[in-house]
Parts: C-alpha cells; structure tokens; sequence
C-alpha cells in the first residue's frame, strides 16, 4: 500500500526508504527534520501511537530549534488548521538572552522590545506591560496590579536594584528588570512564574519553561531530580537544581542576576520574619486577599469553586465586585460537608449563582492518566493532574452556565500558605511545650475527626529526632521495598515527609549498605 512515514531522532532513515527532498538534516542523508541544524537529539525509545484527530497535527521539537513548544515529552498533538490558520497549542512561557545579540529566538515569540533580547510566547499583549528603555527599563509579565504610572514611578528603583520592591503589587507576575549593565529576574513566590537558566560561553539564557532550555540541545532528564520531586513534599528539596541536565532553577525567594561577570541567584525574600500575632496579621491578610481578587476583575465573567474555606473566601470576595458562578463537587463517595456548608453561603450572599456538580464513575482521582496526550502541557510533572477528571467536570458545569471565557477561582494552596506545618506539633513535644501541644492536638483532632492521643502519636516520632536523623530515615524508606499504602493523615508526622507517589517508585535491587551514626547506633545509608 502506498504510505508515509518519518523519524524525530538521531538514528539513521529506515531501510528502504526514499528521501524527501528539503527534509534531509543538514550534513546527514536518510534523516528525517522539518528544520536545519546539526545539534543532537534523544533518541525516542519508546514507540508511542497516536491517532491524531482530523483538524490536528503533529508537532516533533527537538534540539536546533530556537525552543521547541514545551510539552509532556517529545512528541505534541496540537490543535491547528482553524478558520485563522495554523494555530499551535502552546503554555505560556517567557525567554531571554544575556550578551549581545541572540543567535536565535522562540518560534512564535513576540520581543519585548525595552528589555532588548527578550521574549514571550503565548502571552496577551495586555498582559505584557513595559516601562522605561535602554539602560533603565522594566518589564512586568503576567497579572500585575500596578497601572502604567505605578512602573513608570518604580523606575529610580529599578536603577537603585531594590529589587524587591517590584515584587509588592497584587497579583502574580514576573519581573525583567534592567539597571545598566545588570539584568535581574524574579519569578514569584507561589512558582506560577518559576526561572530557569543555562550559561552558555557567550552569554545566559533564562526562560520560564525548563523544557524550552533543554531543547536547545536536547539536554536529557535528571532522574535523580525527577525522583526527588516524584517522593518529597518539599517545594525547595531540589534547590538549584532542575529536572533537566545542564538547566539550573531559581530557587524560591531567589531572583537571577545576570551581569557581564555570569549569572548567579541572589536571595531577595527573607528566609524568615518577625513573628506577627493572629489579630495584627488578620487586616493585612484580608486586603491582600481583596486586593489579589480586585486585580482579576476585568470584566470577564468570574467563577469560583465554592467548597473549603480557602476557596469560599475568594468568590465571597469576588462576588463584592460581580456575579459570580459558583460551583461544589459533591460525590457521595467522598463523605465531606462542603456542599452543606456551600448552600448555607450562597444563601446568605446574593451574588453567588451556586451549582452542584455531581460525581460520577470516571469522574476520580487519577482517572485518565493512561492517556498522557489528553492531559493538560505542563512544564514539569503536576500534581494536580491526579485530579484532571475531576476538575474537567467542574468546568464543564461552568461552561454552560457561560456565554464566554471567564475567570476561575480556586481555594488551592490556600491551606499550604495559612497552615503550619504538621511537624510544629513534633518541635512542642520536643521543648516539652506539652500543654500547649495539647491545645494545638486537640484542634487537629477535630480537623480529622480523630482522637487527641493518635495525633501525638503521630508526632512522637520526629520529637526524638532530629533533622540528620530525619534525612537518613527518609533515606532508608526509599532503599525498603513499597510499603503498603497508608492515607497521609495517619502517617506519622516526618521532617522529610514522603508523598504517595514514593510508595510506586522502584527500589535499588541490591541490600542497603550500613554504617555508624552518632550515639553508636547504625541506620542506613542516606542516599
């Protein structure tokens, strides 16, 4: 029969074939490539089929290109062919080169020209907002709540670099910032504009998008890097370090400095602060909140998921400016309150339109992962995408009770940023702090509809170690073989707390190796 076919990657044409003329690689007949260049890339070991529907095509980045849409892996489905022309489907992204002029730029890119070899990609012009030019210039990229003046005024402090002054407006956004010979740039503290970098002998690249990097020459993973963002809850365990091999991170509260010295990053959030009591900390938290939400009402219509706390404190906000439709998931299966205590709040605030969205058979936690081509791009593994099925069908019940693309809120992270930690109960049992623990036991106790007792239990563990010792256990977890799987909240409290997905990860075949720790005993060797 009569057909066609092609290979995205380093090893010759298939045997037989008849050369495409104008899709030979540079200097290396038989190879397939709808671009020039000589640079390398990974072979694909896997042998993945995809039907690709009528109206989509296919999309193979690969080094040699300026940066390759970032995506889950080599190999992209997009959507195309539209009235308008070939669209690609892309995230959103920003790039920049350090040291002269730049020898390539992103496809699809769009220069911001104040800050010189600087790009986005996939981002709305209004929000890509500069002040300034030439040897003073600022860029800000993203939902920020500064208007025009607002930059225009920050410009002597862009020239002082009090780089941190530009990171206080409401709203999240990155920062590109010139002051002479010195480029800074500042992700934000929630790492929803997260900096990664390369350095080059001519110069730095920086960009948003680890992936975009690592396609400049198909730098392959780190699976050492992968793993550990795989198992531990941490944000900052791989520090500098990203899941790619030769692209390093900006880690949270750092900003990246590029001057004609090289590239470093330099801490410009304090590690910590003054200790603030509940009542003087409340007013602040609530106009941060309220002006966070402020920012976002731009006359698009608003959703909001209406369940826990976190998230019912936004659309109440939000539905000061605005109706908002609110909407719960309610399973059976899950046996939680949300939905009663979300019909108790929509009756009481009249702006929010609230909608139940019942669960179903598919609709549960890591449904649908077997089909990685239907998953949301993201840059680096999501946690969320466990809950893809799930959230689907939320926005769809949104959807269609919308005439047009809105803004959706959620509650997420809400308890990461207002809670402490779990193993602050570990450090008041440590001081011998036990009526105060007590009091703080008794409230997670009621949380988890639990009893006092197992709450310290679960706490008494980290109370005799310390953080070494904390890490040489971690370490031995992930030498043993998977252990049966135990919900998190009864897990006992850990200073290097292990998330689910550690319990899947294959272990070394070979026995763990032993030697002293301090007091004599013997555990076993950190990995």
């Amino acid at each position: 029969m009569r057909w066609c076919t092609g290979r995205r990657s380093d090893e010759g044409g298939i045997d037989g074939d008849h050369p495409v003329p104008g899709l030979h690689r540079a200097g290396r007949p038989g190879r397939r490539s709808c671009r020039g260049g000589d640079a390398r890339q990974p072979e694909l070991r896997h042998r993945r089929r995809h039907p690709v529907q009528a109206g989509h095509l296919i999309h193979l980045p690969g080094p040699g290109a300026v940066f390759a849409a970032p995506g889950p892996g080599p190999l992209q489905v997009m959507s195309g062919l539209e009235d308008e022309g070939v669209r690609r489907l892309t995230m959103r992204w920003c790039t920049g080169w350090e040291s002269g002029p730049a020898g390539r730029q992103p496809r699809a890119g769009r220069p911001v020209t104040a800050l010189g070899e600087t790009w986005t990609v996939g981002w709305p012009e209004d929000q890509v907002r500069t002040a300034g030019a030439g040897a003073v210039a600022l860029a800000v990229i993203g939902v920020c709540g500064a208007g025009d003046r607002q930059l225009e005024e920050a410009l002597p402090v862009v020239r002082a670099q009090r780089w941190q002054a530009l990171t206080r407006w409401p709203g999240s956004y990155l920062v590109v910032a010139r002051s002479g010979p010195t480029l800074a740039v500042i992700g934000d503290l929630s790492a929803q504009h997260p900096v990664y970098f390369r350095r080059e002998a001519a110069g730095t690249w920086w960009a948003t998008s680890a992936t975009a990097l690592a396609a400049l020459d198909g730098a392959p993973a780190d699976p050492i890097a992968l793993a550990a963002h795989l198992a531990f809850g941490q944000p900052d365990v791989l520090a500098s370090r990203s899941l790619f091999r030769s692209v390093n991170r900006v880690p949270t509260g750092h900003l990246l400095q590029i001057t004609p010295e090289g590239a470093r990053t330099v801490r410009y959030e304090p590690a910590e602060y003054e200790p603030v009591s509940l009542r003087d900390a409340a007013p602040t938290v609530r106009a941060a909140l309220a002006e966070a939400i402020a920012v976002r009402m731009d006359g698009r219509p608003v959703s909001a998921d209406l369940a826990g706390l976190d998230s019912t404190t936004l659309a109440c906000l939000a539905a000061r400016h605005r109706p908002v439709t609110a909407v719960t998931f309610a399973d059976e299966r899950l046996r939680d309150d949300d939905l009663a205590y979300a019909q108790r709040t929509a009756a009481v605030v009249p702006r929010l339109r609230h909608y139940k969205v019942p669960g179903a058979q598919e609709t549960v936690y890591y449904a649908g992962l077997d089909d990685v081509s239907a998953l949301p791009f993201t840059d680096t593994p999501n946690a969320f995408a466990v809950s893809a099925a799930v959230k689907r069908t939320v926005l769809d019940t949104v959807i269609a009770h919308q005439t047009a693309p809105g803004v959706h809120l959620t509650g997420v992270a809400g308890d990461g940023l207002l809670s402490a930690s779990p193993s602050y109960l570990a450090d008041l049992l440590r001081e011998r702090q036990h009526p105060r623990a007590l009091h703080h036991a008794q409230g997670h106790a009621r949380l988890r509809q639990t009893s006092v007792w197992s709450v310290l239990g679960r706490a008494r563990p980290a109370a005799r170690t310390g953080l070494a010792d904390g890490w040489r256990q971690a370490a031995a977890e992930l030498r043993e073989a998977p252990r049966q799987w135990v919900p998190q909240a009864r897990r006992p409290i850990a200073w290097t707390p292990l998330l689910a997905t550690a319990d899947y990860q294959p272990r070394r075949a070979s026995p763990a190796r032993r030697r002293p720790r301090c007091g004599g005993r013997r555990t076993d060797e950190a990995a």
